[in-house]
């Protein structure tokens, strides 16, 4: 997450607190006890929703975007940044939770994008997959040469399917920071730089939390 002493008001850090109190209510009720029949039909509707431009679908825009801060409202023709990296996140999540019992948002950073990717690699090996089979060096990989978010959210997709069948977190909130930045040109590199070395150096992140 965006660290609140350097840019407490900065149209990123509101995204970041708006997503993080979206997904963490949605979560909090999905895996209440007995379950949360609202809840269910929130994250289906947010699942319909993920190959989708944001705000195409009707049915999620009270989900998505209700009390959405000001300075993330696209005033153009086209969804604004903030609005693709909530719609993105969120959708995720929603593919990322489905069925599952435990929570797949965690903060910290130890579930950034490229550590939770990491742990999918030692469950996979845990699980006989032979070393080179894996599916998931290509896909990780090729999220980190795209240059679109069309595609960056393709590859992502994928990934997230992959984290569920192991039920391994992922920090939702730094996660839509960073859609948010990767939609800069200026900051894109940095973003998977980022995913790169927490990957690399997943083990010494959580080592030193």
């Amino acid at each position: 997450m965006t660290d609140i002493n350097e840019c407490a008001i900065s149209p990123k850090y509101e995204l970041e607190q708006y997503v993080s109190k979206k997904i963490t209510l949605i979560q909090k009720l999905y895996l209440s006890k007995g379950g949360n029949s609202n809840a269910s039909r929130t994250l289906a509707m947010l699942r319909r929703a993920v190959s989708k431009n944001p705000g195409s679908i009707p049915d999620t825009w009270v989900v998505e975007f209700e009390g959405m801060p000001n300075s993330l409202v696209g005033r153009g023709e086209n969804p604004s940044r903030g609005e693709w990296a909530i719609h993105g996140a969120m959708t995720l999540y929603a593919v990322h939770q489905q069925s599952l019992k435990v929570p797949m948002y965690q903060s910290g950073r130890e579930y950034d994008l490229g550590a939770s990717v990491r742990k999918l690699m030692q469950c996979e090996n845990k699980n006989n997959v032979p070393e080179g089979e894996s599916k998931l060096p290509r896909r990780f990989s090729a999220l980190m040469t795209v240059d679109s978010l069309s595609e960056t959210l393709y590859y992502a997709r994928q990934l997230m399917h992959q984290l569920r069948s192991c039920s391994i977190p992922l920090d939702y909130v730094r996660f839509a920071g960073q859609l948010y930045d990767i939609q800069n040109p200026y900051k894109a590199d940095s973003v998977k730089l980022a995913w790169g070395r927490s990957f690399e150096y997943s083990g010494t992140i959580n080592s030193t939390k």
